[in-house]
């Protein structure tokens, strides 16, 4: 299912230690390379597309408001960008939806994916139409070292399983709160086999409205339209929840929070699920069945028909309160012996550090040292004493001329501004 990587890397241990390290994790350009990244069911349109390198730490780098950063691409209508990504490095891909800013960056827009057409702010969107995405929409998916040329989708199952990778060291199913190579890969491969996906992210999610396009084996195109089936289910049911804005982020948390699982059914609401895998596959296999009614004598509708079977008989073994129990690949089947081994040399590196800096309480404050810390800040106060007023003066002049440039670039400059004047003979 899942490629085996074979490229030495070093990931887990934090750029602080690097010192401990025989090489450079740092990104070169020799070690760039193309990824293809789709968003959605290749439906969403001028989504802002971000890529961004895991930390050295497993945490994401980003701006301190979990979002990635940097300069984005823009999806085209097959929700395709191309990113430039580091191919030794886990990466970060993330896809939101922006508004008209009225310069030449038009809105985000999504296709509906419902034959019975999509509610969107009071008004129904027919099926294969584009809408303007009404509130804030974010979806990732996280991959470990991605090939040149990889084809790497971005949508809302990709989102779960890169939520349950971050909140959950995926091995040991304990709580964790950082991306490790292990969590990714076999993240990944716990949601691929829970939705019976070959592969979430490499595999093409079908565009529903678009059917007759689906190519490939038997095998591929019957995923392809599984795949889409699944993604228009939840844009369906994130459209009809009483906060859309709110049920992705909800969804992803308890996913985690079971430990990358979902409950199959509930008999009588005493979960407090937002989603369960009976309401999820029953909604796919009735939106599915309304586009095989349009599908006329097409070939692609025997592989529809044999999507809809496999959803009936899955639905028919839910079972009530109790959680799917989906698992993950063999490990040796996702990274290479040699590769675990880098790995786990790294995890000891940063417990060796750790444990060090824990000790620098007692190795850092040597004779004479914490003397010398002391009468220095002395120093800087006695100067901040002394020239507090100075300082204060140079502040607010400082202040004033940023209020008087300001007031310029606006077209106006303020002349109440004691900076007026001095602009006025300098000829401004």
């Amino acid at each position: 299912m899942f490629k085996k990587h074979t490229a030495l890397s070093f990931f887990a241990v934090a750029t602080v230690i690097s010192g401990c390290s025989s090489g450079s994790s740092s990104s070169t350009s020799s070690s760039n390379v193309t990824a293809h990244a789709y968003v959605n069911q290749q439906d969403m349109e001028n989504a802002a597309v971000y890529s961004g390198s895991v930390a050295e730490s497993g945490t994401i780098n980003s701006n301190g408001f979990n979002i990635v950063t940097g300069d984005p691409k823009r999806s085209d209508s097959k929700g395709y960008a191309s990113l430039t990504v580091d191919k030794n490095q886990a990466v970060i891909l993330e896809a939101r939806n922006v508004a008209n800013d009225g310069n030449g960056f038009v809105a985000t827009t999504r296709k509906c994916q419902v034959v019975a057409g999509c509610q969107v702010s009071g008004e129904t969107k027919a099926f294969g139409t584009y809408f303007i995405q009404p509130t804030a929409y974010q979806v990732r998916s996280v991959v470990y070292k991605p090939g040149n040329k990889s084809r790497n989708n971005i949508n809302a199952i990709t989102h779960i399983a890169q939520a349950f990778a971050y909140q959950k060291d995926v091995l040991n199913k304990a709580d964790n709160g950082t991306f490790t190579p292990y969590d990714i890969e076999l993240a990944n491969s716990q949601v691929s086999n829970l939705f019976d996906i070959n592969d979430i992210i490499s595999y093409v999610p079908a565009d529903l409205s678009q059917l007759t396009s689906v190519g490939g084996s038997e095998t591929e195109k019957n995923d392809a339209i599984r795949y889409g089936a699944l993604l228009a289910a939840l844009q369906q049911l994130e459209l009809a929840s009483d906060a859309p804005q709110n049920f992705l982020p909800t969804l992803s948390e308890q996913f985690a929070g079971n430990v990358g699982q979902l409950y199959q059914k509930d008999s009588d609401d005493s979960q407090t699920q937002i989603l369960t895998m009976e309401i999820w596959l029953t909604t796919a296999k009735t939106n599915l069945e309304a586009v095989i009614q349009q599908l006329g004598s097409a070939g692609i509708k025997a592989n529809a028909e044999t999507v809809v079977t496999g959803f009936e008989t899955q639905i028919a073994a839910l079972q009530e309160d109790v959680l799917t129990s989906a698992v993950h690949a063999n490990i040796t089947d996702i990274i290479s012996a040699s590769e675990q081994s880098d790995i786990a040399l790294g995890l000891a590196q940063v417990k060796a550090f750790v444990k060090s800096m824990k000790d620098y309480r007692n190795t850092f404050w040597t004779d004479g040292y914490e003397a010398q810390i002391t009468d220095h800040a002395e120093l800087v106060q006695t100067f901040n004493k002394n020239h507090a007023g100075n300082i204060d003066t140079a502040t607010d002049q400082y202040i004033q001329v940023y209020k008087y440039y300001l007031s310029c670039a606006s077209g106006s400059c303020d002349d109440q501004n004691m900076w007026h004047s001095a602009a006025r003979q300098c000829g401004n």
